[in-house]
């Protein structure tokens, strides 16, 4: 899940993961560009990451995170 939404400086992203995996997030703005992306590898346990999106402009824009086993992909919108 993200929040909060809509947002402004930091958007928080929980998840948990019941094995270790390479995760990725990649955010991308309406028209499906890659804007910030972020690639780390975790182990099992529930998680809380803050993505900084301050430099971004007003708008909507989706949050794709992505594991070995699945992709999700999340609505969300800046407003400053």
């Amino acid at each position: 899940s993200t929040f909060p939404n809509p947002t402004s400086e930091l958007l928080n992203i929980s998840y948990s993961l019941n094995e270790q995996t390479n995760v990725k997030f990649e955010i991308l703005n309406i028209l499906g560009e890659v804007v910030i992306a972020n690639e780390t590898v975790q182990g099992v346990g529930e998680y809380l990451t803050p993505l900084t999106v301050s430099g971004l402009n007003n708008g909507c824009y989706f949050l794709r995170f992505i594991t070995d086993k699945k992709i999700e992909t999340l609505r969300f919108s800046i407003t400053h």
